[in-house]
Order: C-alpha cells, then structure tokens, then sequence
C-alpha cells in the first residue's frame, strides 16, 4: 500500500490591493471636502476635524484648481507640518481664496514659514489666521516679511 503524500497548506491569503493613488483609502472627511470644492462652495470649513496627511494630499489639488474657493477654515485639525507644506504649496497660486485660518494647529516655526510663503506669492489672501499655532520669534519674522510684501493682508 502506497504511502499518502503529506497535505500541504494553503497559500496566505493576497493583501489587499492599495488604491491607484498607492495611498491609504479617502478618507469619508476628505472626500466630501474634495466633493464640496468640485462643487463650487465658496467655504470650507473644517475646523476640530482631524485630517491626516492623506487628507490633504487629497484635498490640496482641489483647492489650488478652485475659481470659487474664497474661504478655508482648518481650524484644530491636527495639521502636521507636512500636510501644511503640501496645502500651502496648493495655496500659493490659488486665484480665489481670500481667508485662511489655520489657528490651533501645532505649525511651529517650519509650518508658519510655509503658511507664510504661501501668502507672499497669494496677493489675494486678505484674512490670515494663526492663533495659537506656535510660531516662536521665528515665526514672527516670517509674518513680518508677509506685511512688507503682501499689502493686501488686512488681517
């Protein structure tokens, strides 16, 4: 009688596939952030929501292509420095934001500086909003060099 052959096992099963992006899945937050502004809203506001970095590098494209985008409200939202550098380098040639707050979010001197060349190279940011967001004496230059080149900032 012939010997049966040892059972093998079965292959793990395959990992999901990751989307086209090669990022996590949207977020439900930043899909209808990305929604709203294909949408043509003039606010958004998304204050005490977090967002992670995958948010805005979903979000960030859809603003900087918005012709009716006239007010961002991030306030609290756990912004990382890099998700700022990536918002605000959307930013910087948007044509139709005038407010940006972005207050209570820990930007520290290296996210004020992207927040502000952002606002140097956007002559049509009136209302820019930093409270509370660490920027140190550093921070405080920046801002300085934004009010003697951006002469629109009224706030």
């Amino acid at each position: 009688m012939a010997a049966a052959a040892p059972a093998q096992s079965a292959p793990p099963p395959a990992a999901p596939a990751k989307p086209a992006s090669g990022g996590a899945e949207k977020s439900e937050t930043a899909k209808r952030a990305e929604k709203h502004i294909h949408e043509g809203g003039k606010s958004l506001i998304l204050c005490n929501v977090k967002l992670s970095e995958e948010d805005v590098i979903t979000i960030a494209p859809c603003m900087k292509t918005s012709q009716s985008l006239h007010s961002l409200s991030l306030f609290d939202s756990g912004l990382s420095v890099g998700a700022t550098r990536t918002l605000c380098a959307a930013l910087a040639s948007q044509d139709s934001l005038t407010m940006l707050d972005l207050g209570h979010n820990q930007l520290g001197p290296e996210g004020v500086e992207a927040v502000c060349d952002a606002a140097i190279h956007n002559s049509r940011i009136l209302t820019l909003g930093l409270a509370g967001v660490g920027m140190r004496d550093q921070g405080a230059k920046f801002m300085a060099d934004v009010v003697r080149v951006n002469c629109t900032l009224t706030e």
